[in-house]
């Protein structure tokens, strides 16, 4: 099954505030036993809604007390004795400060302490060159990468550089943290290969310009080629797109 992220968000966006109809239900339901990190998302996005609602019942307990206070300072104190009554209000708000302090320290911990390196981090792997059958060593580029001599590997590189070339280019960048050098490679990867029928070393390039863009701190750049890769299980990158957070990504934009 294809996953379509953005309209899957619109679409459980519905589910949690019960506008869904029957189809819909199952389709969302289905989603979300299937996916993690849309399952992920969904547990945010309710505890941000439910959040929401405690806070208007808080603030409608709040109203209640104060009416409470009033009408007892207006009342004439008597020497009986009145009976121990505690209001729904009562348990409510105390289950609503308990929900709202649980989800805003969760939300706050992960805010204080994600980073685009840890984030990053998270993802990365180093990409090891397939041994193509019938070819003993490589092209001098591709030498040099598996050597790890990373400023090698740039020194080497041209216009005229294969597609995989430019892509172990990319790679070589990133490890020698030059994410913007490295985003230059893999775009041009990937619009030299729109012309082409057979499109070598693009996926590849997707998923390592979003990591490159999360270093450059584009999260909505990043953010929209990870949603790109997770909508298509058959990208060589899903599982490893997976790891990286639409959520976490989200907090890193707002500490921009």
């Amino acid at each position: 099954m294809t996953y379509d992220f953005n309209t899957n968000i619109d679409l459980i966006e519905k589910y949690i505030d019960g506008s869904v109809n029957d189809e819909e239900k199952t389709i969302v339901e289905e989603l979300l036993n299937n996916n993690a990190d849309l399952q992920e998302e969904y547990e945010y996005m309710r505890m941000a809604v439910e959040s929401v609602k405690i806070a208007a019942l808080h603030k409608q307990v709040g109203n209640i007390a104060e009416a409470y206070k009033e009408g007892k300072n207006n009342t004439t104190v008597t020497n009986s004795k009145p009976a121990k009554v505690r209001s729904m209000g009562f348990y409510a708000m105390r289950a609503a400060a308990a929900i709202v302090v649980v989800s805003a320290s969760y939300i706050a911990i992960q805010y204080a302490t994600i980073t685009p390196d840890k984030l990053y981090a998270s993802a990365f792997e180093d990409y090891n060159p397939s041994i193509t059958r019938g070819v003993s060593k490589g092209t001098d580029i591709e030498q040099l990468y598996k050597m790890g001599n990373w400023d090698g590997v740039l020194s080497a590189v041209s216009n005229e550089s294969l597609p995989k070339e430019k892509f172990l280019a990319g790679v070589s960048a990133l490890q020698l943290n030059k994410a913007d050098v490295a985003a230059d490679y893999f775009n041009q990867v990937i619009e030299t290969n729109k012309t082409l029928s057979e499109k070598p070393y693009t996926q590849e390039s997707e998923f390592y310009l979003a990591l490159a863009l999360i270093r450059l701190q584009n999260y909505d750049a990043a953010k929209k080629l990870v949603n790109t890769i997770k909508a298509n299980p058959e990208h060589a990158y899903y599982n490893q797109a997976k790891k990286i957070s639409t959520f976490k990504t989200t907090l890193l934009s707002f500490k921009k």
